[in-house]
């Protein structure tokens, strides 16, 4: 995941177009390492109690912005409705703590719908594989010149230690 621990919750609060551009920073990183790389970049999934939660409104902000994305051999997908009942709040045992999906739900969408992308990539010919971080060398650093590098040192990554 990558993008939500850029609204500031923690210092280093991003504007969404700032945040939008460093994930799309990071799909062309990708895309530099791996040309043929087709990348299936999913919405910010929801956070909070509720749709009016300003995290979560946060969020939604971003995801309009990543919709304006064109970049070829990245597919912007939004599956966020599968996680929320129709007044916008998780549905049971989505989330423990609001943000996280459950390692249960995390199984149960893998099961669920990479069997139904088939295996392949939009380009129908090369498998899905799982990404695993991106080596240091083709990280964002504090260093970099564009303004939607200058974020905390996670760059919008979550990662568990």
């Amino acid at each position: 995941m990558v993008g939500t621990n850029n609204t500031g919750q923690y210092k280093g609060r991003q504007t969404p177009q700032e945040t939008a551009e460093g994930i799309r920073e990071i799909a062309s990183r990708v895309h530099r390492l791996h040309p043929a790389t087709e990348i299936i970049l999913l919405h910010i999934f929801p956070r909070g109690k509720t749709a009016e939660d300003p995290l979560r409104i946060q969020n939604e902000m971003i995801n309009r912005e990543l919709d304006k994305t064109n970049m070829p051999r990245v597919h912007v997908v939004n599956i966020n409705s599968a996680f929320l009942d129709k007044d916008g709040t998780f549905l049971p045992g989505i989330t423990g703590d609001l943000v996280h999906l459950t390692e249960k739900e995390i199984s149960a969408f893998r099961r669920k719908n990479l069997p139904s992308l088939g295996g392949r990539t939009a380009a129908g010919n090369q498998k899905i594989h799982e990404v695993s971080p991106l080596p240091p060398s083709a990280r964002p650093t504090a260093n970099s010149a564009s303004s939607a590098q200058k974020r905390p040192a996670n760059h919008g990554c979550h990662s568990r230690t």
